[in-house]
């Protein structure tokens, strides 16, 4: 999840890899990933989920979220990628890719 109104580098909530293909859901407070999938850090510092959260007053943020599909199962990544760098070897390698944007307003005061 990425909140791509942050600038100059998108902010990455969460970015997850090697998340296999047969998974449709993840639980609600998932405190672990299936298979080999594993979470890069977070622009939080962390790999866990930090779900949106637009500091007061900066209007609308824009949430998106991309699913990948790579030409192999696994990716060779360092844990602390950023954002901007994950998605451009992603959109070199990647045989395609779907995205949603969710809108979440900052509080106002």
């Amino acid at each position: 999840m990425i909140d791509v109104d942050v600038k100059p580098d998108e902010w990455s909530h969460w970015i997850v890899v090697g998340l296999p293909a047969s998974v449709m859901s993840l639980p609600r407070a998932a405190t672990s990933l299936p298979g080999r999938a594993k979470a890069i850090l977070s622009n939080f510092g962390d790999a866990a989920y930090a779900g949106p959260c637009p500091p007061k007053g900066t209007g609308v943020h824009h949430y998106q979220f991309t699913i990948w599909a790579l030409p192999t199962a696994e990716i060779s990544l360092p844990d602390d990628e950023k954002a901007t760098t994950l998605t451009a070897v992603l959109s070199k390698t990647a045989l395609d890719q779907a995205s949603l944007i969710g809108l979440v307003s900052a509080p106002s005061n």
